[in-house]
């Protein structure tokens, strides 16, 4: 991996250069081993780390939530993909054991070099499985040489998803850190129940990490009614009849733009669609929305969609 053309670019950028992480709009950048090995080498060579998202920098300007910057604050390299096996495996072998390893469970000759099929493809040595193991992207079983990996080398990968989460809390982590807990109050005009992007984006994550807890289907099959009630799970104070913006306690807030999300619609085509909206007219975190489906208390639509 020394001899790629990714490990030779980084190696040569002069002493005050460094990597430039973009990431697109799905985030399918950080979904990528290469990558995770570009960020290995950028640490491993003392570089300095940019991360960019294509609304700009993470922490500048209106770069500072949402669900791109919560993406990279979320990364983890044990849930990285290659379009090729072989070369996720041997990217992980070398990301723990370095040169000596990284052909480790990949299919060699009696001289340590790659046999190959098609005059290109490796091929995996052993392919036996671990099911007990955390899935893989798109529910594949995990394979046991890369389990065996993960728990043996446990702190090494961590120590590199943290390399890339310290990025982005460092650059976000004092706004976010600085808003106090507020009482919950009442909000007569239901036209006012407006909330922050940056609130709404909070939102989403809350209701990720919620449906993971509960054992739910993909957060990205939840509707909106689901997220509704989630809410009541979410915010003690929605549980008592208080929507969404009330169990804030900010108070009435005139929103600068207005989204009807129909009840029965997915909750993530919601979300992409303001995120959507949002870069559009490059509106900061503190932009002031509504979503007609978190006008009203959850208690409100008790078991009906209206």
């Amino acid at each position: 991996l020394r001899d790629c053309p990714f490990y030779k670019a980084i190696a040569v950028v002069p002493a005050d250069g460094g990597t430039l992480l973009i990431v697109d709009r799905g985030a399918v950048s950080l979904q990528r081993i290469w990558c995770s090995f570009e960020l290995h080498i950028t640490r491993e060579k003392g570089k300095r780390l940019r991360l960019l998202t294509s609304r700009g920098q993470i922490g500048q300007g209106a770069v500072q939530s949402g669900p791109l910057v919560e993406a990279v604050a979320d990364w983890d390299v044990t849930q990285t993909e290659a379009s090729q096996d072989t070369d996720r495996r041997q990217i992980l072998n070398f990301l723990t054991g370095g040169e000596k390893h990284e052909k480790d469970g990949i299919k060699t000759d009696k001289n340590r070099n790659f046999v190959k099929v098609n005059g290109w493809q490796k091929q995996l040595d052993d392919q036996r499985t671990e099911p007990g193991c955390r899935k893989r992207q798109g529910g594949k079983d995990e394979y046991a040489h890369e389990a065996k990996l993960f728990e043996k080398h446990k702190d090494k990968f961590e120590d590199l998803n943290q390399q890339v989460r310290s990025k982005v809390l460092q650059a976000v982590g004092a706004k976010a850190a600085s808003g106090a807990a507020r009482e919950p109050k009442e909000i007569d005009r239901i036209e006012m129940r407006g909330i922050t992007l940056a609130e709404f984006y909070s939102l989403v994550k809350k209701v990720k990490k919620k449906s993971q807890e509960k054992d739910m289907k993909g957060w990205e099959s939840l509707t909106w009614l689901d997220v509704i009630k989630l809410l009541q799970e979410i915010e003690p104070a929605c549980a008592s009849g208080l929507s969404y913006a009330e169990s804030l306690g900010m108070g009435p807030r005139r929103p600068q733009a207005h989204f009807e999300e129909p009840i029965d619609g997915l909750f993530s085509e919601g979300v992409d669609a303001i995120g959507w909206f949002a870069e559009a007219q490059s509106l900061p975190e503190s932009a002031v929305i509504s979503i007609h489906s978190l006008f009203k208390s959850p208690a409100d639509y008790n078991d009906d969609d209206d």
